[in-house]
Formats: C-alpha cells, sequence, structure tokens
C-alpha cells in the first residue's frame, strides 16, 4: 500500500505543479469576483460608494 501511495502522490504532485498556473488564475478571479460581491454589499449598507464607480451597490458586469 505505501508503494502504490508514493507512486501516486509523486504524480499527483507533478500533475498540481504543472497546474499551478491555471488553478492560481482561477483562485484569483474567484477571490476578484468574492470581493465585487463585498463592495456591493457594503455599499448596499452604507449608502456610499465605495469604488468609485458612480453606482452605489449596483454591479457592472466587471470582475476588476
Amino acid at each position: 500500500m505505501n508503494l502504490l501511495a508514493s507512486v501516486l502522490l509523486s504524480v499527483l504532485e507533478k500533475h498540481l505543479a504543472e497546474a499551478a498556473p491555471e488553478i492560481a488564475e482561477v483562485t484569483l478571479n474567484q477571490l476578484k469576483l468574492i470581493g465585487n460581491e463585498v463592495v456591493m454589499w457594503a455599499e448596499k449598507k452604507l449608502n456610499y460608494d465605495i469604488n468609485g464607480d458612480g453606482k452605489i451597490g449596483d454591479d457592472d458586469g466587471k470582475s476588476s
């Protein structure tokens, strides 16, 4: 079992290392979307334009 686990682990590590840029890009895009949602929520609660887009709590369709 340890031999199988070590082989699988090395293959998995290799594939994860190759996919790291794509994983980082997807993660960054998701964080931007979450940040945008937080800003929109806060703008609605505070009735204040936090991000300077001229809209309060309105999604302009951009993911910044």
